[in-house]
């Protein structure tokens, strides 16, 4: 256990800038895909995260805490779970860690916080759905991409 928890804070400081990096360009285009993106391909509104976490909060919509605390998850908690989860223990290529980490978050985004910010879980089974699960494995294959292939792990294929 202590010699995992060693290669994890040696992964962590050997690749801290790539993974802020990572995280900030990630969470952009992920940001981009959903209010730009989604509703000019599959014509839907455009779709706020921070506004999710708001409505949890209880706050007005667009008071700026909401988007603190979405943009502090997206940019610190996330990125550093991808290192402690997904880097060294998801099975295959990096990328297709990366994206699998994506569709955990987006999991976790659909039967957690989508309910608790009132609306119903999957949002319905319908495109704000397939558009939230696009943008999440984009930003777990960035992540991926820009943080690259765990040192100590066999080679990929």
């Amino acid at each position: 256990m202590s010699d995992m928890i060693a290669t994890v804070l040696s992964d962590l400081k050997e690749k801290w800038l790539r993974l802020a990096i990572g995280a900030l360009i990630a969470t952009i285009v992920l940001e981009l895909m959903m209010k730009i993106g989604a509703p000019n391909v599959l014509g839907i509104e455009p779709m706020s995260p921070a506004g999710l976490v708001t409505r949890i909060l209880g706050l007005p919509q667009g008071h700026s805490l909401g988007a603190i605390v979405h943009f502090g998850v997206a940019l610190i908690a996330f990125p550093i779970g991808y290192i402690l989860i997904a880097y060294r223990n998801f099975p295959g290529p990096h990328l297709i860690r990366g994206a699998l980490w994506g569709v955990l978050l987006w999991l976790g985004a659909m039967v957690v916080i989508v309910p608790l910010a009132g609306m119903p879980i999957f949002f319905g089974f319908g495109k704000p759905m397939i558009a939230a699960l696009v943008a999440h494995v984009v930003y777990g294959g960035l992540l991926a991409a820009i943080v690259g292939v765990p040192e100590n792990v066999a080679p990929e294929e």
